[in-house]
This record gives C-alpha cells, structure tokens and sequence, in this order.
C-alpha cells in the first residue's frame, strides 16, 4: 500500500512538472508572440512612415485628365548604346491631357504586368543601392490619370509642354507634374531617354537598363556627346508632334488639329534641364522652357534668342560663390564650371528670365521621389522642406510660368520683363519659401 502511495505521489510531482515545463514553454512562446507583435507594429508604423502607399497630389485644374502610351521608332538614327548595328533609336513616350469625364477608375502610376513592374523597379532600386522588394509598394501608387480616355474637344488647341527626366531616372517621377499642367489646359509628352533612364518598358515587356557611359575622367566630354543624342530626341519628338497634329500617328487619330503647334514649351530635371537650356536654342519651334535643378552641359552658351526661360536651383546653387570656393571637397574644375554656369544665369535674368530657389529643397525635390519616402532627406537625395509641400510650390511655379509665357496674349514678346503683370511677381505671398535670385555667383 505504502509502496502504491509512493508511486501515486510520484507520477502526480511529474504530471505537475511536466505542467510547469509545459506552461514555461506556453508562456515563452506567449511572450515571444507578444514581443514580435509589438515589433510588427513598430515595423508597420515605420514603413506607413518611410515607405508610405500614398496617391498623387490632386492637381489644382479644371480639368479632367486622360493619359495614353506611344512607341515611336526614329527609322533614320541607329542606337549608338548597343552593339547592334541594326538597331534604330526607339522612345517610349507618355502623353497627359484634358479629357472627357470618364466611366473609368484612375489609373496607378505603374500600370504594367507584375513581371514588368518587378523588372522596372529592380533596376531602379539597384541604381539607388537597395533591395528591389523594398519598391514593392510603388505597385499600389494611386494617379489623377485616364488610361485612353477621350480628348476633350471644347477648349482645343492646347498649348503643348515636352518633358525631360534626369539621368538615371525615368519620366514616371513626373507624373504629377504633368498632370498638373494637363488639368490646366495644357499637352504634355514626357519621353524615357532609352538607356539613359533607370529602365524603359517596352510595348514587347522589354525592359532596358541604364547603359550610358560616363567616365570620371572625361565627364564633361561624354556630357556633350550624351547631350547631342538627348538633344536629338527632343528634335525627333518636336517632328512627331506635328505628325500627331496632323493625324499621322497611330493610335492617335484623337488628337488631330488639337495642339497648339505655336505654343511648344519644354521643361527638365537635371541633365534633361540642362537639355532644355540647350534645346530652346537649337529648337526653333520651341518657345519658352524651365530647367530644374540641372547643372549646364554648355556653359559658354548664351541666351541668345532671349527665350523666356525658368531656372529653378536647389539651396546648393544658391548659395553664394566666395562660400561654394570654401568646399574643399569641390574640384577646382568643376568649381569653375560652375562659375561660368552662374555667368550663363545671370545673362538669362537680364534679358528677362528668372531663377528662383526653393528653401529648404535639394535636387529631388524637383521630382515626384520626394513624395516617396521621408527617408530621402537623411540621404541628402531631399532636403528639409516637406515633400508635399515642395510639390506643391514646384507645380505652381510651372504653371505660372507656361501660362503667361504660352497662353498669355502677350507671349510672344521676346522679353519677360515686357509683359504686364508676370504672375510669378508676386508668388511669394503665397509661397514665402521661394526666393528669387537677381545676381547668382556674386
């Protein structure tokens, strides 16, 4: 009996430890739930923060927005960035414009397959140094924007804006400012520089790379030579917007005799404004034109034909000369270049043009990447002043510019001093971040 007892008291102490293991284990497990919930939520809360799924500014004009995609081959330029003799010079253009209210839902920025979109966005994420899952929330980017939607007709011709991206980039990080400029009334083409974008897809799911050579050692002669063929898309865009005018193109019957073959502007971030500066001299169906934040490729280039032209610089350029001489960690020949980049600047204001600097803003803040992430400005990529709000003043200094400059009645005076009431005169009461400058490089 005793020895029953004893068994009795033995299976219920290991019952009772193995209860007590098993709860340890129950409570770990619990605790450990816990702790990675917390961290989740944590984790969830930084990324809404950093890597936030957000829709596009609402443009501020009247009108609705339609958007359609061209593939243009230029039959008479063989691609100089392959080894394929054979290849032809081939552009991905995205067109924005007023439209007709549609039954359609908006589009999203990256309207494409999945495979298209992983492939666009690994490169771009491999040219900014980080894993491409980390672009993943691109895909669900909202638009203002109407896959085919039709032209709107009452209010046509419409004056028409060609647009340039930055090196490495892509014309997608100009979206809302096209469609800004297409609520108020305008015609815009944005075009991919092939193989100089971060990548360009093709109406065959190709996806081509950044393959553009530039040397350390001769940067400034690959520029100009880049410039050229950059410079010849714009040429070759300038020609197929006629032919769109004239109903030649396919697939764009709808935009027959609906721009406004008088009143071309251009606009560009970095080397693309750079290429507009250019391009407004050698290109004479081009009017007026703005350069974002790009360091000139020419700088013994004059406003000769005194264009109205917008320069638009980040904090770095506004800064004056005698403290830019101070950066040690600025070559002495690219410090010169610069110099005479402020010389070339200084002409322009005279002869009527116009710098302004946004406080607070670096140089992709002349671009729709400032929206993405707040983590940009930690990089220097962005500077201090909100995304949001830098967006904002930057669409309506575009808008004010192209209007009076193209739409005005008195647009076609050479100098922008001679027109009444320049609208960008008194900007700065509603935007006191901007700054005019009247003598860069002193």
């Amino acid at each position: 009996m005793l020895h029953v007892l004893k068994l009795v008291k033995h299976l219920r102490i290991n019952k009772f430890e193995k209860l007590i293991k098993v709860d340890k284990v129950h409570l770990l497990w619990r605790y450990t739930g816990y702790i990675l919930l917390i961290f989740l939520i944590i984790l969830s809360a930084f990324l809404s923060i950093a890597l936030p799924i957000f829709n596009l500014p609402p443009p501020t004009g009247k009108y609705t927005i339609g958007t359609q995609t061209f593939h243009f081959v230029d039959s008479t330029r063989a691609e100089t960035f392959t080894d394929d003799p054979d290849d032809k010079r081939e552009l991905m253009v995205q067109v924005w414009y007023p439209a007709e209210a549609p039954k359609a839902n908006k589009d999203y920025l990256f309207m494409m397959n999945d495979q298209s979109f992983t492939a666009i966005t690994t490169q771009f994420a491999n040219s900014l140094g980080i894993p491409g899952f980390t672009l993943k929330y691109w895909k669900y980017i909202g638009a203002n924007s109407y896959s085919e939607a039709q032209i709107l007709r009452t209010d046509a011709p419409y004056p028409v804006i060609l647009m340039s991206h930055g090196l490495g980039t892509m014309r997608m990080l100009h979206t809302s400012q096209a469609e800004n400029l297409a609520s108020h009334g305008y015609i815009v083409l944005a075009m991919d520089h092939t193989y100089s974008s971060a990548a360009t897809l093709f109406p065959d799911n190709k996806v081509t790379s950044f393959l553009t050579p530039l040397s350390e050692d001769h940067f400034q002669e690959d520029a100009m030579k880049l410039g050229e063929v950059w410079i010849e898309d714009i040429k070759y865009m300038v020609q197929q917007i006629k032919r769109i005018n004239s109903g030649d193109v396919k697939g764009a019957k709808q935009f027959k005799q609906l721009l406004n073959l008088n009143k071309v502007g251009i606009m560009g971030h970095s080397f693309g404004g750079a290429v507009a500066f250019e391009a407004i001299h050698l290109i004479p169906e081009l009017r007026s034109g703005i350069n974002m934040d790009g360091t000139l490729i020419n700088t013994n280039r004059k406003n000769e034909e005194n264009k109205p032209f917008l320069f638009m610089v980040s904090d770095f350029l506004a800064i004056s000369s005698f403290e830019l001489a101070k950066n040690t960690n600025i070559p002495k020949d690219a410090l010169e270049n610069l110099k005479r980049e402020r010389k070339v600047i200084v002409d322009t204001i005279q002869k009527g043009g116009y710098a302004v600097n946004i406080k607070g803003a670096e140089h992709y803040n002349y671009t729709d990447l400032q929206l993405f992430s707040r983590l940009l400005s930690y990089t220097g990529m962005t500077g201090k002043i909100d995304g949001k709000r830098s967006s904002e003043i930057v669409n309506e200094l575009i808008i004010r510019f192209f209007d009076q400059t193209l739409k005005s009645q008195s647009s076609q005076h050479k100098s922008l001093r001679d027109k009444v009431s320049f609208p960008l005169s008194n900007i700065t009461k509603t935007y006191p971040e901007i700054e005019f400058i009247s003598s860069v490089g002193k």
